[in-house]
């Protein structure tokens, strides 16, 4: 085992290696300050405009910012159906 590769576990216990889901929260973080909110806010289970809006912004975000990650591995990132990821990505508003 490397060092550094220790696992991390998202709120769902999905494992992610340190620092790979470090640099993804770091993207989230940066669009929810854009957005007015927190990443855990983004992240979390609300369902207001306001975080739907940078939720979406996020999703889309961490896809382009990472083109190897997985819609499944971007669900478990955002604790969310891999299928709500997709509608994200599809919805351009």
């Amino acid at each position: 085992k490397a060092a550094g590769a220790e696992l991390l576990l998202v709120p769902n216990g999905s494992p992610y290696r340190r620092g790979v889901r470090d640099e993804r929260m770091a993207v989230i973080a940066e669009v929810a300050a854009a957005h007015g909110c927190t990443a855990a806010d983004v992240i979390g289970p609300r369902r207001h405009t306001r975080l739907y809006v940078a939720r979406k912004a996020a999703v889309r975000a961490v896809y382009e910012r990472f083109p190897g990650d997985t819609i499944s591995m971007l669900g478990r990132l955002f604790d969310r159906d891999h299928t709500t990821i997709l509608h994200a990505l599809k919805d351009r508003a």
